[in-house]
């Protein structure tokens, strides 16, 4: 599948936010744009995630790990293994519920993780040192 040239200076950098809380994704959705200048796409599980990585390549995902339809695992597997646009994009799993045991199981490349709760700016800090 050919990718899109997604590092011209130009384009505007595009992040992912993959996340079930409506209110997570709105509130990272608003901090990010306040200090970053990107595009931002949601999606509210692992699923529909995966569907929007087909036909879009972003520059960043950011990841919940516990989600309904599709958990972050299954959807960062799917995404590392199988045809879209973003097998080697960065993404940052963000969650309460990643222990040492359960980061093993994420045996992938371009993969960070964030405990909840995270300062906003050590996020956007974060964010902005991988898609600079």
């Amino acid at each position: 599948m050919e990718r899109p040239n997604t590092s011209d200076i130009n384009m505007p950098k595009k992040i992912l936010i993959v996340d079930d809380e409506v209110y997570i994704r709105e509130l990272l959705t608003l901090q990010i744009l306040e200090s970053i200048d990107c595009e931002i796409s949601e999606a509210e599980n692992g699923l529909v995630a995966f569907e929007l990585c087909k036909t879009n390549q972003f520059n960043l995902i950011l990841c919940d790990y516990k989600m309904p339809i599709m958990d972050g695992l299954t959807f960062i597997s799917s995404l590392k293994t199988q045809d879209n646009l973003n097998e080697i994009t960065p993404i940052i799993v963000i969650s309460s519920f990643v222990d040492s045991a359960k980061k093993a199981e994420f045996n992938f490349k371009n993969i960070q993780f964030m405990e909840k709760p995270i300062p906003m700016e050590v996020l956007t800090k974060k964010i902005a040192s991988i898609i600079a």
